[in-house]
């Protein structure tokens, strides 16, 4: 196990200790003593020592690893295109960086941020629709569609606004001009009870 998930499962469970960032490093700040710091590429693990500086013990068998995670690929093989970039997050997940000079302009912006704490005052939240995981009305109804809830798009698109406007689907946006927007996440939340509810309601009559 990589040595980040294993010191956060730890401090999950109780440990006193937190994950933190000393002059641009990433470690862990243990709590109790003499608070010390030390730096996940120099912080190991075993049953006898437990948390332990690999420099102090160098013949101590570590039980985690301690790769950075993060990693750094090229974009592309066309010889005829400027190079691109792409971040692999810890997680596993891609992220576009761009040109070399992109990302350089974003080792600029986390310096100033690791360094000086500088943050744009604008706050995104996990609705925002700059993320590109949301849903326009139309995708929303053939999303619905697709999952069973019906075959009438005006009839789908009129429940969606109704169910958003009353604060059922959660995050979902209306902008200046009426246009509607949904996490995707979310939306297929609703879409899953919206279908149970329908699916558990009597006949009417009684039958």
């Amino acid at each position: 196990m990589n040595i980040r998930m294993h010191a956060l499962a730890s401090i999950r469970s109780g440990m006193p200790a937190q994950i933190t960032v000393q002059a641009t490093t990433p470690g862990v700040q243990f709590l109790a003593d003499d608070r010390e710091f030390i730096e996940f590429a120099n912080l190991g693990y075993s049953k006898q020592l437990g948390y332990y500086r690999l420099s102090d013990f160098s013949d101590e068998p570590n039980e985690t690893t301690n790769e950075n995670p993060e990693t750094i690929h090229s974009h592309g093989d066309d010889p005829d295109e400027e190079p691109m970039f792409v971040w692999y997050d810890g997680a596993g997940y891609p992220h576009l960086l761009g040109t070399a000079a992109e990302a350089a302009d974003l080792y600029q912006a986390i310096g100033a941020f690791l360094l000086r704490g500088e943050l744009d005052p604008e706050v995104i939240d996990e609705y925002d629709e700059r993320w590109g995981n949301s849903f326009s009305i139309s995708e929303a109804v053939a999303e619905a569609i697709a999952y069973g809830i019906g075959d009438d798009p005006e009839q789908i698109a009129n429940r969606i606004r109704v169910a958003a406007a009353a604060g059922r689907i959660k995050g979902a946006r209306n902008s200046h001009g009426g246009a509607w927007s949904f996490s995707k996440r979310t939306f297929r939340g609703w879409l899953v009870r919206a279908k149970a509810e329908k699916r558990g309601r009597p006949r009417k009559g009684g039958a």
